[in-house]
């Protein structure tokens, strides 16, 4: 069985992403340990929506989008 990737983005993070390199650099994302203990057992998507980023976790980009994550549970299928 294929293992699935820890993160993943979906088209619209791609995109947005892409533009913020262009305009800031290198875009570096982390999560906290913290965070991490209570998300470990799922997968993280970094996805887009629109509305001003109101959090501490938004980069807002050029047309009124923000980041946001969704998440996906890890299931062991033994």
């Amino acid at each position: 069985m294929p293992t699935l990737p820890k993160v993943t983005a979906t088209e619209a993070a791609l995109k947005l992403i892409d533009y913020l390199k262009t305009q800031h650099g290198e875009l570096m994302f982390y999560i906290a340990a913290q965070q991490y203990e209570h998300w470990q057992h799922t997968q993280l998507i970094l996805d887009v929506v629109q509305g001003p980023g109101g959090s501490d976790f938004s980069l807002e980009g050029p047309d009124g989008e923000r980041f946001i994550t969704r998440s996906r549970l890890f299931v062991n299928v033994d």
